[in-house]
């Protein structure tokens, strides 16, 4: 397995395929249009400063990924709302701030420990820009193994839930994650 950057020529076809997989499933059971799932990703890498890390086997296919971006505290607000910002500038004032948008493994590859493994890679980059980074992202509560990885890097539970637009019941819940220099990953 190779962890990678993106290859945006030839690697979108194998993430798009993948997303629309990826939500076919377990917890979301979404019959997306290729359509959609093109709109979706083109939202996410028209984002300011969009980074990309893709998980490649053996013989050359795409099969997981993890996209962010930085983001401003009045971006941060517009996208978010008022008490993420609000939490954000309490708690970590002047820190740089990044937008974990998805963190995708193929169902083939699921299980493995390839989620954790481009998630260690994502903090160890930012780890190596050398400055405070504030890393944001959102996680849907059914979803245990986004969940399980984001704790055994080290995010955690800002207490901000949103109910889930997809699923009555389920919340989303807001995680933070601080990176400085002394985050090395040994």
């Amino acid at each position: 397995m190779k962890i990678r950057d993106l290859f945006p020529n030839t690697d979108i076809p194998g993430i798009l395929g993948m997303y629309r997989e990826a939500f076919s499933g377990y917890p979301w059971y979404e019959q997306l249009s290729e359509e959609i799932v093109r709109t979706r990703w083109e939202h996410n890498s028209s984002q300011p400063n969009f980074r990309c890390l893709v998980a490649e086997n053996e013989i050359g296919q795409v099969v997981g990924a993890v996209w962010w971006n930085s983001l401003n505290e009045s971006g941060l607000r517009k996208e978010r709302g008022e008490q993420l910002e609000e939490f954000v500038a309490s708690h970590f004032p002047g820190w740089s701030l990044v937008w974990e948008r998805e963190v995708m493994v193929s169902t083939s590859h699921q299980g493995k420990g390839l989620g954790l493994l481009l998630r260690q890679e994502f903090q160890a980059r930012l780890v190596r820009e050398g400055q405070k980074i504030l890393v944001l992202t959102r996680m849907r509560d059914d979803n245990g193994a986004i969940i399980h990885s984001g704790e055994k890097i080290g995010f955690q539970r800002t207490g901000i839930r949103l109910p889930s637009s997809q699923k009555p019941g389920v919340f989303h819940e807001y995680w933070y994650l601080p990176v400085t220099v002394a985050d090395q990953i040994g």
